[in-house]
C-alpha cells in the first residue's frame, strides 16, 4: 500500500521520506520559535496523532523513532553538522539562505554523517523536500551542496564531526 493510499485511508505511514519530512518540520518549528527540540517533537507528534494529517502525517512507531532520532541527533550535534555544511557551501552564509533550505540541508547532513545512509538516497529525498517547501532552484542548490558534502566526507576534506549520541537504526529499512 502506498503512502498516498495510507493517508487517504488515514493509516500511519512508515516511509523514511515521511520521517525525514517530519523531522524537517520539527527542526523548522524549533528553530523559528527558539524552542527545545524534544518539546517541539513531542508537541508535533501529539498533533499528528490527533488527526492533523494535513500538516503532519501520522507515522508508524518505527517512522516516529527515525524522525525523532534525526531531529534529536541534529540538535545534539548542531555545531558539527553546521560546520560540515559550511565547508560545503560556496558564496552563501546560513543567514543569506532561505530557512527551509538550511533545514533541509541540516536533516540530510545529519543523516549522511551520523546514520551513514547511502548519500544518493539522502540527496534525492532532500531535493524533493527542498522543491516541495522551497523552489526548483532550492532543489538544485541542495543537490549541489549535498553532493559536495558527500564527496568531502568520503575523501576526508570535510571532517566527520564527533557524534555526541549513539544512533540506533536498522540498515536496509525502506528509504
Amino acid at each position: 500500500m502506498s503512502d498516498q493510499t495510507r493517508r487517504q485511508k488515514n493509516q500511519p505511514t512508515g516511509s523514511r521520506r515521511n520521517s525525514r519530512e517530519f523531522a524537517f518540520r520539527v527542526i523548522f518549528e524549533a528553530e523559528q520559535g527558539k524552542q527545545d527540540m524534544q518539546d517541539t517533537f513531542s508537541r508535533v507528534l501529539a498533533a499528528s496523532r490527533q488527526g492533523d494529517s494535513e500538516v503532519y502525517p501520522e507515522l508508524t512507531p518505527e517512522a516516529e523513532q527515525f524522525a525523532e532520532d534525526l531531529a534529536l541527533t541534529f540538535d545534539r550535534n548542531k555545531d558539527g553538522v553546521d560546520q560540515a555544511l559550511k565547508m560545503s557551501i560556496t558564496g552563501w552564509t546560513f543567514s543569506q539562505m532561505p530557512q527551509t533550505d538550511v533545514n533541509v540541508l541540516r536533516i540530510a547532513a545529519t543523516e549522511m554523517i551520523f546514520f551513514r545512509t547511502d548519500p544518493p538516497v539522502v540527496i534525492e529525498s532532500a531535493i524533493r523536500m527542498a522543491r516541495r517547501f522551497g523552489s526548483d532552484e532550492s532543489g538544485r542548490f541542495v543537490n549541489s551542496v549535498l553532493d559536495k558534502l558527500a564527496k568531502g566526507l568520503q575523501d576526508g576534506s570535510v571532517p566527520r564531526p564527533v557524534q555526541t549520541r549513539d544512533v540506533e537504526h536498522s540498515e536496509g529499512e525502506e528509504q
